[in-house]
């Protein structure tokens, strides 16, 4: 076994200890490195739920994995409270709705819409607009700068529904997270960065597409040139797809110079 395959397996066993969940920092002291752990997350192994922190599988997150979590992304001094100490103390069987955690009294540390509020404050902030709307859809599960693009880019500014993001599944004996779900069509939207999706990457694309479709939903593929260069084109591909499967809406341009024809696209 590599020194790589050896750090990994140390930091999934650190995981278990901690209900699957593991810090970025207890990895690289562990032995792995910033490049391992990116592929991990990227290629779909984990998911990171805090900036810095990963739950090392893609199946349902249990209410103590997420407080293992809040715990990590917290850091040092953190500690769980109220109903939420009740519950891994034993005193109770049911979760509660949250995750409360108490801090020493010299640390504090913001959450992502205490990050959106405190931008909002800044009136003169150059990006303010942008950053925000683009907080929001991060908070909504994109987790990439592609991702961003799709939302922004084809999917709102055509006028698509919304699709449910990094959307957990089983299919064909396997957990999957799908980056754009839209359930009542059943079609499934995947962006394919670089990272993840060659050699051993592109077969478990395959895999997932065919375990779709025998479950009855049609995957399309877009890449970065696709959703940044021809985002218009794109929208038209997703719009005729969600069409054929009962969407009844309206895709409109996205601007003058949109490559669409509108009036093409109205529901007849």
């Amino acid at each position: 076994m590599s020194h790589r395959e050896l750090a990994r397996e140390r930091a999934e066993r650190l995981a278990r200890s901690q209900g699957d969940a593991v810090s970025r920092r207890q990895c690289l002291t562990l032995g792995m490195t910033p490049r391992q752990v990116e592929w991990l997350v990227a290629s779909g192994r984990w998911r990171m739920v805090f900036r810095g922190v990963y739950i090392t599988h893609m199946g349902p997150v249990e209410w103590l994995t997420r407080a293992s979590a809040a715990l990590l992304a917290c850091g040092d001094g953190a500690a769980l409270s109220h109903a939420s100490a009740a519950r891994v103390n034993g005193l109770t069987d049911r979760d509660p709705p949250g995750v409360e955690v108490l801090l020493p009294a010299h640390r504090r540390v913001v959450g992502r819409w205490a990050v959106v509020a405190a931008l909002s404050r800044r009136g003169r902030h150059r990006w303010g607009a942008l950053l925000g709307l683009a907080l929001v859809d991060v908070a909504d599960g994109a987790e990439s700068v592609l991702e961003l693009r799709y939302v922004t880019g084809v999917e709102r500014s055509h006028g698509l529904p919304a699709a449910a993001r990094q959307r957990n599944s089983m299919r064909a004996g396997r957990r999957w997270r799908d980056d754009n779900a839209y359930e009542q069509q059943r079609v499934l939207v995947e962006l394919d960065g670089r990272l993840g999706h060659v050699g051993e990457g592109a077969f478990r694309d395959r895999s997932r597409d065919n375990g779709a479709l025998l479950d009855g939903w049609v995957t399309l593929r877009f890449g970065w040139q696709d959703v940044t260069q021809r985002p218009c084109l794109v929208a038209a591909d997703v719009a005729t797809v969600l069409r054929d499967r009962g969407w009844t809406g309206r895709l409109r341009r996205c601007g003058p110079r949109c490559k669409l024809d509108a009036a093409a696209w109205v529901k007849t």
